[in-house]
């Protein structure tokens, strides 16, 4: 069964939150981003998609934030996905050596 596109901008903007929360707490950050990493691989995501993904979003926040996306901004979103691309990667490779793709740490 397939999510609607509703369902996923829902569900989208929900982790991006939790993300943004972690992001003080290290340690909380990198078990919550690895472990949707391997959801991801489960669900057929590839290193060449979060590259795709990011450029999209960084497109849709400096839409929706118009004159308040400065370069500032742009470079902590930049910073911050690298990030969380980096060890949703890990994750990922994770839990293919370990022959599964979820761990989820909620």
């Amino acid at each position: 069964m397939h999510a609607s596109r509703e369902e996923l901008a829902s569900r989208l903007a929900v982790e991006l939150t939790a993300l943004v929360d972690a992001l003080p707490d290290l340690a909380r950050f990198r078990t919550r981003t690895e472990a949707l990493g391997a959801r991801h691989r489960r669900y057929g995501v590839e290193a060449r998609h979060y590259r795709i993904f990011g450029a999209a979003l960084q497109g849709a926040l400096e839409e929706a934030l118009e004159d308040r996306w400065t370069p500032e901004t742009a470079e902590a979103w930049r910073l911050a996905f690298a990030l969380t691309s980096q060890t949703m990667l890990d994750g990922a490779a994770a839990a293919s050596q370990r022959g599964h793709g979820s761990s989820d740490p909620d």
